[in-house]
């Protein structure tokens, strides 16, 4: 029996050690929950200071309106022809086509955007007429040539997302092409050189229309008419 008593202090005292270990325990898993739930900053990574920055080649430029350099690494010469081509540089105002209009854009080694060439842009427009053989022959009709100079004033006054074109407004003068068939080519002549064609635009020229006088009455100013079309076969 009292040997039994003996053993009841040392049993109080490990309950009590087993008892106080877990309420450490439990203090420990509520801190470690607080935690947990407590938001916590976000701390974004630094950039370094010497980080490469991506030149891209179809951002437009902070200063559209600015004159562009003349560049000198052109690579290919890329020409575009309008579904309504024809020019009338008559004051009068006329319906027949004296020239033409045309894009062509010069096409840079450093990035794939038009630029402003140093060189000469050459235009040359062909009357196409038949052949030997059925073929068709080539004959020179006009000729137009600019240099980085003279071609600026066709340069777009902004920058494009594909870079600055020449806007061309060509007329032919007294060249009498109305209703033949022509080719355009545009050529850019580097300053080593080496010239860079483009790919010829084929065009039909309309007719001429011609004008004739009405019949006014006495002392009426007199005035004038296009003759009318002539109609199409059925």
């Amino acid at each position: 029996m009292s040997r039994r008593r003996a053993m009841i202090p040392v049993f109080l005292a490990a309950m009590s050690a087993a008892c106080g270990g877990c309420a450490d325990l439990f203090q420990k898993k509520q801190q470690q929950s607080a935690i947990i739930s407590t938001p916590q900053p976000v701390v974004e990574p630094a950039e370094p200071a010497n980080k490469p920055k991506w030149n891209n080649p179809f951002r437009k430029a902070d200063t559209e309106d600015a004159t562009p350099k003349k560049q000198k690494n052109i690579v290919a010469v890329r020409t575009f022809g309008f579904k309504e081509p024809w020019v009338s540089f008559d004051a009068a105002g006329d319906r027949n086509a004296e020239g033409f209009k045309m894009t062509v854009v010069l096409e840079s080694g450093d990035a794939p955007i038009g630029v402003y060439g140093d060189g000469t842009l050459t235009i040359k427009m062909y009357r196409i007429t038949p052949g030997a053989r059925g073929g068709r022959a080539r004959e020179l009709a006009c000729e137009w040539s600019f240099t980085p100079e003279e071609a600026m004033p066709f340069l777009s006054r902004k920058r494009r997302d594909w870079g600055w074109g020449y806007g061309l407004r060509l007329n032919w003068g007294d060249t009498d092409v109305y209703g033949q068939e022509i080719e355009v080519v545009a050529a850019f002549t580097l300053m080593d050189g080496r010239v860079l064609a483009g790919t010829p635009l084929s065009m039909k020229v309309p007719k001429r229309v011609e004008e004739e006088r009405v019949a006014e009455p006495a002392g009426a100013m007199p005035t004038k008419r296009h003759a009318p079309k002539a109609a199409a076969n059925r």
